[in-house]
């Protein structure tokens, strides 16, 4: 057997090895029926009062199937006085049906969506909350059959939010009250300038 020969086998084994071991693993990690990037949504400091946006674009992986979007969940969870996280649900679900055209993502179909919400009383002014958003969704050949669960996707990383006191606007007569400090420094300054002028015209 010459070198070349030897060689050709080595290059066949590896290709061989390539496609029946390593393949499987990656697709093991690629696969899933969507995937969701450009994830929206809060982080860091929030006040109450402040509308915030919930979303992202969802891009559908698979070739045959169109799956139903059928709702959105923020999940929200802080710690408690034993150490467990528990999920103070601060709003509901986000329903899919208030978007009817955008509701269903076609094989190799992209589809942006979001819902807004105004933080309230309803989620407590606190650090550290664990804010995570999950999609649920099913195959459209599924649509009314209540023995199929729905598929859940979390959209993007968790996220640390920490929600303070309502901001306070400022008042309307600050508006007032810049006007006639302007107009009290403008007034300053034709003064000096008049009081200038006449100075060097009583020297002359």
């Amino acid at each position: 057997m010459n070198k070349k020969l030897l060689r050709l086998t080595f290059i066949l084994t590896c290709i061989l090895t390539v496609a029946f071991v390593i393949e499987p693993n990656l697709a093991k990690v690629s696969a899933g029926h969507l995937v969701v990037f450009n994830r929206i949504g809060p982080s860091g400091d929030i006040h109450q009062g402040d509308v915030v946006i919930f979303g992202g674009t969802i891009y559908n992986n698979e070739s045959l199937a169109t799956y139903i979007l059928t709702y959105l969940k923020v999940e929200v969870l802080e710690v408690n006085k034993t150490g467990q996280f528990v999920d103070i649900r601060p709003f509901e679900d986000f329903s899919f049906d208030s978007l009817p055209n955008r509701n269903t993502v076609a094989p190799h179909e992209s589809r942006t969506f979001a819902f807004q919400h105004i933080i309230g009383d309803e989620w407590p002014v606190k650090d550290n909350y664990t804010v995570s958003l999950k999609l649920y969704y099913r195959d459209i050949k599924d649509v009314g059959d209540e023995q199929v669960v729905d598929y859940e996707l979390q959209i993007g990383e968790t996220k640390t939010v920490n929600v303070k006191v309502k901001r306070e606007d400022a008042p309307k007569y600050i508006y007032g009250v810049f006007v006639i400090l302007l107009l009290a420094i403008l007034a300053f300054i034709i003064i000096g300038l008049v009081g200038w002028i006449r100075e060097r015209r009583a020297k002359q």
